[in-house]
């Protein structure tokens, strides 16, 4: 990519060039019908200038930004995928009644006294 940004820079530059001296009118057939260069500053005409100078230096300028403006890195968008919905295996379990033994404080007395508790159906799910 470097090398095809400063291939363009460079003929930028030189078509600039050839531009400056296209308007300046500093390519002319002289006496021998020959092709010769004549600057335009011989004959006071300085028009040409602008042309190659914004040329160049617009050049210049997209040149640069695109050698150090930051590369964009894309990224595929993230795609979630559920995990499968498993539904729960539950049980209902038959707990048999039974005595609890539990403790009661009063005061320093702690009492100790057994409770029956009733059977009952209990759901258990992993």
């Amino acid at each position: 990519m470097r090398r095809v940004a400063c291939g363009f820079l460079v003929g930028s530059l030189m078509l600039g060039g050839m531009a400056v001296a296209a308007e300046a009118g500093g390519w002319h057939r002289g006496h021998h019908g020959r092709h010769h260069f004549r600057p335009s500053f011989h004959h006071g005409g300085h028009h040409g200038y602008f042309a190659g100078g914004f040329l160049a230096g617009a050049t210049t300028v997209l040149l640069l930004d695109a050698l150090y403006t930051p590369r964009v890195v894309y990224t595929p968008p993230v795609v979630y995928r559920p995990i499968p919905y498993r539904a729960p295996v539950c049980q209902d379990i038959w707990i048999p009644g039974r005595w609890e033994l539990r403790s009661r404080q009063q005061g320093d007395f702690t009492t100790h006294y057994h409770v029956w508790v009733e059977d009952y159906w209990q759901r258990q799910c992993p």
